[in-house]
């Protein structure tokens, strides 16, 4: 076995292992219209403490593993469920975000939902996943 073979395999092991470290945007991540506005469970409406933010029809942004990483909704995926509950799915070509939400309070044109947010990472045909229980405002 080479070097750079022995390299090669220790980063697979080490990719394996590490974890997805998700983190807060920073407060002023906003988007211009509708959107998704999505935060940790633990904490208050309104903190703009969020873990994702989404425009609701093209994209996503979410800190994963120290970078701000932009992710493109997937039309196919996504879907309503039913007038109070629907699936938002967004993705890259290393990540993939799926948000499972249910309407806890309607307002005008949007709400308070509740639900869980799956983030799963694949590199070099690994896939680790990590699993949030989450809320947030959504809509226009």
């Amino acid at each position: 076995m080479s070097c750079s073979e022995k390299t090669s395999s220790k980063q697979t092991s080490f990719i394996k292992d590490e974890p997805i470290n998700v983190s807060f945007l920073n407060g002023s991540e906003s988007i211009d219209g509708c959107g998704e506005y999505i935060i940790d469970i633990k904490d208050t409406i309104g903190s703009q403490k969020y873990l994702f933010v989404s425009n609701l029809s093209e994209f996503g942004i979410i800190n994963l593993d120290g970078k701000k990483r932009k992710l493109y909704r997937d039309t196919i995926e996504s879907k309503l469920i039913n007038d109070k509950e629907y699936v938002s799915v967004y993705k890259n070509n290393q990540y993939k975000v799926i948000l499972n939400l249910l309407l806890k309070e309607a307002h005008d044109e949007g709400g308070i939902y509740k639900g869980k947010m799956i983030i799963t990472r694949t590199e070099k045909n690994v896939k680790k996943s990590v699993e949030k229980t989450i809320h947030g405002e959504c809509g226009c």
